[in-house]
């Protein structure tokens, strides 16, 4: 359907409606351009709402069809009336575009949400990603090609896709979605593989003039939950106050088995920037293992296998006095007996060479 320039409203109307992405630019860009001279001519009329009505009617084709002239000229007459609508609020109980207005339905909103920025003023009105890498891949792969765009057009036209390629390929889009992207980037390099800062754990972990105090520690490591940075953090302060040492035996005990419980608790697997800083940690607990020693088969490991929380056994092994025994709790020579320590040294050693190995395949962690 045609309409005049000159025509009423009503027949404008009703020739948007038929505007959509099936629309070829012969029969559409007259209804738009008329629609955008007329805005333009008066962007904050009285009868500016009904043309800025008449351009969002038409979002499907500005969307998808149209080319970037029109396109471009459309978003500027918009861009151009948003800021000469932009004002105070009025006194006026009613407006006489609000007739026109009451019109827009739920459909011509869905659609504008999937319009690109060049034609919805650059407001952030964008496909989502789903969520699913594989499928998000999968859109990204089709975006590369002609005829792989013309095949997310089919399915968008088809209804199976939620926003046509134009949308997809807008460059506020994309760099919404670069900064979206660029955070948890960050973070995620700088786990796995920046230098991690745990300074702040001193004032946790030692007294006021900075001097060694095993109950704090021990306080600290008795709350440190299953797969918290802060628990990775906890053990490279202990890597990295150990191979400073040299420290009293038992501190130097304290210190490992902290390493060794922070890996135990550890979920997921440890970044890279964590376990390869503590393996020297780990290699000074290597040793030959006396064939038999006083224990027999009572060695407590990390304390993990022990009745109870490992946290309230090592808790008691830091500071007996500040943290009562708890069931089944060992004496401090079982913890520290070259035939508890080696073999748990032995053990997150060959774990560290196998997270390794899965760095190196593209994985990231163990995948059994």
């Amino acid at each position: 359907m045609h309409a005049s320039a000159d025509a009423p409203i009503a027949a404008l109307a009703a020739a948007w409606q038929l505007v959509d992405h099936r629309s070829t630019a012969a029969t559409a860009d007259p209804l738009v351009l008329d629609c955008a001279r007329r805005l333009a001519a008066d962007p904050a009329g009285e009868r500016a709402a009904e043309w800025v009505y008449g351009l969002l009617s038409m979002t499907r084709y500005l969307a998808t069809r149209a080319d970037d002239a029109t396109a471009g000229q459309v978003a500027e007459v918009l861009r151009t009336a948003a800021r000469a609508l932009d004002g105070p609020p009025c006194d006026h109980r009613t407006h006489p575009c609000e007739s026109a207005l009451e019109q827009l339905d739920f459909d011509e909103l869905r659609l504008a949400a999937s319009a690109p920025d060049v034609v919805l003023l650059g407001n952030g009105a964008h496909p989502e990603l789903s969520g699913d890498p594989e499928t998000d891949a999968g859109t990204g792969y089709h975006l590369l090609t002609p005829g792989g765009r013309a095949r997310l057009q089919r399915s968008y036209e088809d209804g199976f896709a939620d926003a046509p390629p134009a949308a997809w390929t807008c460059r506020a889009h994309l760099r919404a979605l670069a900064r979206e992207t660029l955070g948890p980037l960050t973070t995620a390099r700088d786990r796995f593989f920046g230098e991690r800062r745990t300074e702040y754990l001193d004032a946790e972990c030692l007294r006021p003039d900075g001097t060694w105090d095993a109950a704090r520690l021990a306080g600290v490591l008795r709350s440190a939950a299953e797969g918290e940075e802060r628990t990775e953090d906890l053990g490279l302060w202990a890597g990295r106050r150990f191979v400073r040492g040299p420290g009293a035996a038992h501190e130097r005990l304290v210190l490992f088995l902290t390493v060794c419980h922070s890996l135990d608790r550890a979920y997921p697997d440890p970044p890279p920037s964590v376990y390869r800083e503590l393996r020297p940690v780990l290699q000074s607990a290597v040793a030959a293992v006396p064939e038999t020693c006083p224990h027999g088969d009572a060695h407590p490991g990390a304390g993990a296998g022990l009745p109870g929380g490992a946290g309230e056994h090592l808790a008691h092994l830091f500071a007996p006095e500040s943290f009562p025994a708890p069931k089944g709790a060992r004496e401090p020579d079982a913890w520290a007996c070259p035939r508890n320590l080696a073999p748990l040294a032995e053990e997150w050693l060959q774990w560290c060479d196998t997270w390794d190995e899965a760095a190196e395949d593209g994985y990231g962690e163990d995948d059994d």
